[in-house]
């Protein structure tokens, strides 16, 4: 359906593919366990390296987080 001037209107949400299961807990145990790994990695490197240790740091606690995060929302999400 054509939009104001004729352009096409975006996508409604209803028509957006919905994501699928397998991807977001794909997503979770990448981030999860990335995000440990590079968080240990950073504890190492701090040693060494200040500014580069406390970046890894918080780069693998940020991505550990989001981990967490979608492990909580798939665990509301009403299956099909």
């Amino acid at each position: 359906m054509p939009g104001p001037a004729g352009r096409p209107s975006p996508p409604r949400i209803a028509d957006t593919p919905a994501v699928k299961r397998e991807t977001i807990e794909t997503w979770v145990w990448v981030l999860l366990y990335g995000g440990l790994l590079i968080l240990s990695f950073g504890i190492f490197v701090r040693r060494a390296s200040s500014a580069l240790g406390v970046a890894m740091m918080a780069g693998g606690g940020l991505a550990a987080l989001m981990g967490i995060a979608l492990i909580y929302i798939r665990s509301r999400w009403k299956d099909d």
